[in-house]
């Protein structure tokens, strides 16, 4: 009797499980199914399950425990640390403001390192509770507790980095805006960071100046609508929602894209009848989703974009070559001569 009451429990878990997942999971469908997303869900709803039941089982083993107990408290100790890691993470992240393309890389390293150490509190009292009964349960506690949540969280870690995309912060060099050589006959308009200011500068971000949100409408006014046009279309499989960039290059042979399914990074080609992308840069880690928008291609098959929240960058794809510009939001470029 008591085996099917506990029957029953996992198949209520379990249902509970499924619903959840379905129901958290058609807000990223909608957007993009990256294997990143796939990964975090995956971790979140069965994941946690999956570990805490290999590491109740190996507690239960080394100690003599009861198993049936053991392995429930590692379960919600797993599903805890998880959720409550990532809310963590997501309310560090809403507070930091300092973090650019040009830091990412330490930081991320940093993060790693801090979630660690949360997550060992969070467990710790977990464990503690399933060797409360055994003699120097405070000693046994924090070996267990190194031991397996930190083999257990090494193995999560590598699942995570294998399912990430850094390629823009490992395919590109990250330097100064100024030794980019740009062209000239163009005005960058943006918004502050909190979408309150309207703003104009030159490519470098330099002589920046508040303007009107009237100015700044009239030169969005100016924008062509050329992204839109069909024949700059990928219809390959995998390719049929890049969204074309505005492309102000007339003589350039490049046409570049945001790979809207694929992390919102930025990829490029130079025959668009072979399809055949010559280069994607993205930038998508669980400390780091910063996804393209408001792209123009430039002459000297420039790019300049909105990376993440409020980062202008440029890029130059064909030497590699990245630099962040000023912190804003939906960037736009106007050449001189167009200005009304």
């Amino acid at each position: 009797m008591q085996r099917d009451r506990n029957h029953k429990n996992w198949q209520g878990w379990g249902l509970l499980l499924g619903i959840g997942i379905v129901l958290t999971t058609r807000p990223a469908l909608a957007n993009s199914w990256t294997p990143l997303v796939h990964t975090t869900y995956m971790h979140l709803f069965l994941g946690n399950l999956i570990i805490g039941y290999i590491e109740g089982s190996l507690l239960a083993k080394w100690f003599r425990l009861p198993r049936f107990q053991t392995v429930s408290t590692l379960i919600l100790a797993n599903y805890t640390s998880a959720w409550g890691g990532m809310l963590i993470t997501v309310f560090i992240k809403s507070g930091i403001t300092f973090l650019t393309i040009e830091n990412i890389h330490i930081w991320q390293w940093i993060f790693a390192i801090f979630m660690f150490l949360v997550t060992l509190l969070i467990e710790y009292p977990f464990f503690q509770i399933s060797l409360r009964k055994q003699s120097e349960a405070t000693v046994k506690t924090v070996k267990s507790l190194l031991v397996i949540h930190g083999i257990s969280y090494l193995l999560l870690a590598a699942w995570y980095v294998a399912q990430s995309q850094t390629s823009m912060l490992t395919q590109l060099e990250r330097v100064p805006v100024d030794t980019l050589d740009l062209p000239g006959q163009y005005q960058l308009y943006f918004k502050s960071s909190d979408g309150v200011q309207t703003m104009q500068s030159n490519l470098t971000g330099s002589n920046i100046k508040s303007i009107s949100l009237a100015d700044f409408q009239t030169q969005q006014l100016t924008i062509p609508k050329e992204p839109h046009s069909p024949d700059r279309r990928l219809i390959r499989r995998g390719q049929f929602f890049d969204q074309p960039i505005l492309k102000l290059a007339e003589d350039s042979d490049w046409d570049f894209y945001i790979r809207y399914l694929q992390g919102r990074g930025i990829a490029g080609l130079r025959n668009r009848e072979l399809g055949q992308l010559e280069f994607e840069f993205t930038l998508e880690t669980p400390f780091a989703h910063w996804p393209v928008r408001h792209a123009t291609h430039l002459p000297g098959d420039f790019v300049v974009f909105q990376l993440g929240d409020d980062q202008i960058c440029i890029l130059h794809p064909h030497d590699r070559l990245i630099a962040l510009v000023t912190r804003g939001r939906e960037p736009f470029v106007v050449a001189a001569g167009d200005e009304p």
